[in-house]
């Protein structure tokens, strides 16, 4: 086989055409946001640039604010990231206790199953 067949048969592109290295699509929500969320994002927008809250009304960081406070509680509350990282973190801890307390009672169990026989064997 000649190198350039060879080379033919085997690299594929898997790219998009004309789709530059390190530039991702620009990805469709599911759900548009609320205007709530619109409006505090803008909010934010101008805070990112601004690099200050000065520069916002009293509203408009009242209004950040409020909506701050009840993404983080409903977050606590419909059982956000920590309490999964929590129930990952029992889940694991359980498992390594109960593998750890089989391969104990194997380890007991193989023993006195040992113990046993020897017995068994000296009063023959």
């Amino acid at each position: 086989m000649e190198g350039r067949d060879f080379a033919g048969a085997f690299l594929q592109h898997y790219g998009v055409k004309g789709m530059k290295w390190g530039v991702h699509k620009k990805r469709v929500d599911r759900e548009p946001p609320s205007e709530d969320a619109r409006r505090v994002g803008n909010i934010h927008s101008r805070v990112g640039t601004q690099k200050t809250t000065k520069m916002l009304s009293n509203s408009e960081l009242e209004d950040a604010i409020k909506r701050m406070n009840l993404e983080q509680q409903y977050s606590r509350l419909s059982g956000g990231r920590d309490k999964t990282k929590m129930q990952k973190a029992a889940k694991f801890v359980s498992e390594l206790l109960i593998t750890g307390g089989k391969q104990t009672v194997q380890q007991t169990a193989t023993n006195e199953m040992k113990n046993q026989v020897q017995q068994v064997l000296k009063n023959k």
